[in-house]
């Protein structure tokens, strides 16, 4: 640990130093022109300052840099258009699934108690208003989809749908990830 703090240090008063003899506002502020009495106690606090915080400084060299990325990122980025929710295609049905056995599969059993012991846990409430709505002869399918509207917001959804293998009826999202 010692010689972490050591390098630390030693790392700080190469760059302040550096910094003390290359910098001609410095050489100024501290008196170390011609005709100018030094203030060697002035420059040695500088320097015992810098070489405690000398971080700061690098971070003020890379700020702009990281900034620069984070706003271009972000200018990338496109919100999703809320007039183009998201459907389920036929291309994502993956199989045929009976309502028992999507409550089997999807059980919680949580013994700390943290998470409901019912089907889906948390989203229990919304399986329960999916599947209290649908018909009786409804045919249930599990689905898997890469959605978002750029690369920068996608996101592989997985649920159940109602359908017949050709026609898309209503669907409920139990698993998103980001990706």
């Amino acid at each position: 640990m010692i010689r972490l703090i050591v390098i630390y240090l030693i790392i700080g008063f190469v760059f302040s130093l550096a910094k003390a003899i290359t910098d001609k506002n410095i050489k100024s502020s501290y008196g170390f022109e011609k005709g100018k009495q030094p203030s060697y106690w002035g420059l040695l606090w500088w320097i015992v300052a810098i070489s405690l915080l000398w971080p700061l400084g690098v971070w003020f060299l890379v700020e702009p840099f990281i900034l620069e990325f984070a706003y271009d990122w972000a200018d990338k980025r496109e919100p999703r258009d809320a007039s183009k929710p998201f459907q389920v295609k036929p291309e994502h049905l993956i199989k045929a699934c009976i309502l028992e056995e999507i409550e089997a599969e999807a059980m919680v059993h949580d013994p700390l108690g943290f998470v409901p012991n019912k089907p889906f846990g948390h989203l229990n409430a919304l399986w329960v208003a999916f599947r209290d709505k649908l018909p009786m002869d409804a045919k249930l399918w599990s689905f898997k989809a890469q959605w978002g509207t750029t690369k920068w917001n996608q996101a592989l959804l997985e649920g159940y749908v109602v359908s017949d293998g050709r026609t898309i009826g209503p669907h409920v999202v139990v698993k998103r990830r980001a990706i």
